[in-house]
């Protein structure tokens, strides 16, 4: 499925979806409260998220009623960053897109956050160590040990 196909699926599914994230929501308020650590109340939000195009400190900071100032605070008295967070995210996810094969490397970039692709190709060969171009062969094995590379989940 092409992206402009996902985006016209989710124009035509706009209440729905609506619907979908009201509940999404609200089950993420909750886990939220219970939660006691900062960081994880953001790892909770961006994991909710179906998109990290928008994630920022301003956009979770409003999901968690403070400041982005406080927001950043309170993760460094944890020893984490934001951006930290946000690499971990983007690396968990692109391991998933790959071990389901679900799209194409534009699309993956997109789904990441990424404005430009070439960027995210280069964020990959630093997180894993192989260019993206050579997934494929290295998934047949041609390049190593593939439960190598998705054992790599940091």
């Amino acid at each position: 499925m092409k992206t402009q196909d996902i985006v016209e699926f989710i124009e035509g599914q706009a209440l729905e979806r609506e619907e979908i994230n009201s509940v999404i929501d609200s089950l993420v308020s909750r886990l939220i409260r219970k939660e006691t650590d900062t960081s994880s109340k953001v790892l909770l939000i961006m994991r909710s998220q179906a998109s990290l195009q928008n994630v920022s400190v301003g956009s979770i900071s409003i999901k968690l009623c403070m400041s982005s100032r406080t927001l950043h605070r309170r993760l460094n008295t944890e020893n984490v960053c934001f951006i930290q967070l946000l690499e971990n995210e983007r690396r968990r996810r692109c391991i998933f897109l790959l071990e389901n094969k679900v799209c194409n490397g534009t699309e993956i970039s997109y789904l990441l956050g990424f404005s430009d692709s070439t960027y995210f190709y280069k964020k990959f060969a630093n997180w894993f160590g192989i260019r993206f171009r050579d997934i494929d062969k290295y998934l047949a094995g041609e390049f190593g040990n593939v439960d190598a590379f998705f054992s790599f989940k940091k």
